[in-house]
């Protein structure tokens, strides 16, 4: 999801099917902002970045993980 050319987030199909497939899930969930379903962790780059860059960046972000 993009607003004024800035990326929020991603909106993941498994994401809306798991929240809309608890009981009572499309009634508790049907009209919340999208917003909510947002996952934020995502890598972003401009298109321009080389690949070589991006490889350093997910390696670099993985890390913290091994810690």
């Amino acid at each position: 999801m993009v607003e004024d050319g800035k990326p929020l987030g991603l909106l993941h199909k498994w994401r809306v099917l798991e929240m809309f497939s608890t009981p009572y899930g499309r009634a508790l969930y049907e009209k919340c902002p999208v917003t909510q379903m947002l996952s934020a962790d995502a890598l972003v780059v401009d298109y321009n970045t080389p690949l070589e860059e991006v490889s350093q960046q997910l390696i670099d972000e993985d890390a913290h993980y091994l810690k």
